[in-house]
């Protein structure tokens, strides 16, 4: 591990105070910083900055949210997410993220963008209580492909894993080693150099899940499926071959559950 890293901390709590959502409580060391919340529709948007060009070897990041009992909050990052080069070891990001009951939570950090020679280990760990929602979008780049760089970092590891009132409902594993794994080829990315991962913990009805299958197998350039979860939650898989066009489909699939 490269002696000159540090731990990155971010710490975030929010409540109700009377009809409006408000940050209570913000902490955060470099290379992070906290824009002031901006009022969106009944709730707030929160942007976090990181002052940095990106993640190094050897960095460490611990981000936790607390999203109190019938918050309204958006969470959004300013830049793609690059993950630089490095000679040995990785970097490294864990994220708490616990919202309470008839909360909202839409955590959408934009794409990430891993160099050649990088390697990434994330978690992610969701606690819902009864009644809250959570959308999470994550997009994946092949790394910097208008170089001609695609799948030549190192490796790339994230577990996200969600919770319920304490019961586990999601758990995904994603272990990407272009080493090991011919991931342009069947099987994996299919000839595609992006993935988007929609996750909607809020109830998605069976007519709603078949327009949105329908949607996406009418998009010619991109490739994906909807998949519902035991508790009625779904989550949606596409592959692409650019990060503004899943993005686009995303927030487009977002806006339509919610209307």
């Amino acid at each position: 591990m490269n002696r000159y890293a540090r731990l990155s901390r971010l710490q975030l709590t929010t409540e109700v105070r009377g009809e409006k959502t408000i940050v209570t409580d913000r902490y955060f060391t470099a290379p992070f910083k906290v824009l002031p919340p901006f009022a969106s529709g009944d709730g707030i948007q929160i942007m976090v900055l990181s002052v940095s060009a990106g993640m190094m070897e050897g960095d460490e990041q611990q981000l936790d949210f607390t999203i109190g009992e019938g918050s309204r909050v958006e969470i959004t990052s300013q830049a793609y997410e690059k993950i630089h080069k490095m000679q040995s070891g990785c970097a490294r990001r864990c994220i708490n993220i616990r919202v309470e009951r008839d909360a909202v939570l839409r955590y959408l950090p934009l794409p990430v963008i891993p160099f050649a020679q990088s390697a990434f280990q994330g978690e992610l760990c969701v606690e819902l209580a009864e009644g809250a929602q959570f959308i999470y979008c994550e997009i994946l780049s092949a790394g910097r492909t208008a170089r001609g760089e695609a799948f030549e970092y190192r490796s790339y590891r994230n577990e996200i894993l969600v919770r319920r009132a304490g019961r586990p409902v999601y758990l995904d594993r994603l272990y990407l080693n272009p080493q090991e794994m011919e991931l342009d080829k069947a099987g994996f990315f299919e000839g595609y150099t992006h993935l988007a991962n929609l996750l909607l913990f809020r109830d998605v009805s069976r007519t709603q899940q078949t327009e949105i299958r329908e949607f996406l197998h009418e998009q010619s350039d991109v490739e994906g499926d909807i998949t519902r979860l035991t508790d009625g939650s779904c989550a949606v898989r596409i592959f692409g071959r650019q990060s503004q066009r899943l993005l686009a489909l995303c927030k487009t699939i977002g806006d339509f559950i919610e209307k």
